[in-house]
């Protein structure tokens, strides 16, 4: 049985073109069947297009959205509110590093800037972002300047039922907490969150970074860090990889030394 396969895809765009254009360091929000992606980029040059895939019919639209549009950036981070919203954090347009956070109606295809009040995060990319119930958690990146961060915030105020004004809080959490990086990757699955990879001080996207193969779970009941022991060898050190939670499986695919681009696939049951 075959792992992979490259689906035949139909679509239309603004320019006649039947998809997105290749690109790297996108976003990528999966919202049921659909596959909504923004911005990144292609040669030095950063996007700002946006686009959704219909996966049952393997239909790819270019979108017109309105409202406050995002600039064209990469290195940002999203995730899905319920089924039918995205919010997306910083990134890098090319100048400078991006603090902003954007909410999109993937029904009306109305962006909002949401406006946030109190302290903010410092810019960044390359971070996460992670919805766990009603808050967004960002963790790590690399700011303004060049430091990669190690700060864990949280973000309220995305629900609008909840009437909550939105706003930032810094999170210090006890336990054995991971050290600064970006590119790394936070999955939720049950009651955990799990960090897996990342790279921390060195060149950007060189081989004089340091790359990280650990294993880190953020206990949402205990609210702490913990190392994940692991049984056998992991997977070779790597960041700006994918990794997913399929049922009890998180599964990881891709990623980046420094050196050399993966293209293997693993899979983690934890204990």
């Amino acid at each position: 049985n075959k792992l992979w396969f490259q689906p035949e895809c139909t679509g239309n765009g603004s320019n006649g073109q039947v998809g997105p254009g290749p690109r790297a360091f996108h976003i990528a929000v999966a919202i049921d069947c659909h596959m909504f992606i923004f911005g990144g980029r292609f040669g030095s040059r950063r996007l700002g297009d946006f686009w959704v895939l219909d996966t049952d019919i393997w239909q790819w639209s270019e979108l017109t959205s309105f409202g406050d549009l995002p600039s064209p950036r990469d290195f940002a981070a999203a995730s899905a509110i319920g089924n039918r919203k995205i919010v997306m954090y910083g990134g890098w347009d090319g100048k400078k590093w991006l603090s902003d956070v954007y909410v999109l109606d993937t029904i009306s295809l109305e962006w909002m800037q949401l406006p946030v009040t109190g302290s903010v995060p410092p810019p960044r990319c390359g971070h996460t972002a992670t919805m766990v119930e009603k808050r967004l958690l960002i963790y790590g990146g690399r700011g303004g300047g060049g430091p990669i961060m190690g700060d864990l915030w949280a973000l309220k105020g995305l629900i609008e039922e909840e009437n909550e004004t939105p706003g930032w809080t810094q999170l210090k959490l006890p336990g054995q907490a991971p050290s600064s990086r970006c590119g790394h990757t936070i999955t939720s699955g049950g009651h955990y969150l799990l960090l897996f990879g990342g790279h921390g001080t060195g060149g950007w996207l060189s081989r004089y970074d340091i790359y990280y193969n650990d294993t880190i779970i953020l206990d949402r009941l205990s609210a702490q860090w913990k190392r994940l022991p692991i049984g056998n060898e992991p997977p070779p050190a790597r960041a700006y990889h994918s990794m997913t939670c399929l049922g009890s499986l998180y599964l990881l695919f891709g990623g980046f030394d420094g050196k050399s681009t993966f293209g293997d696939i693993w899979w983690l049951v934890p204990e």
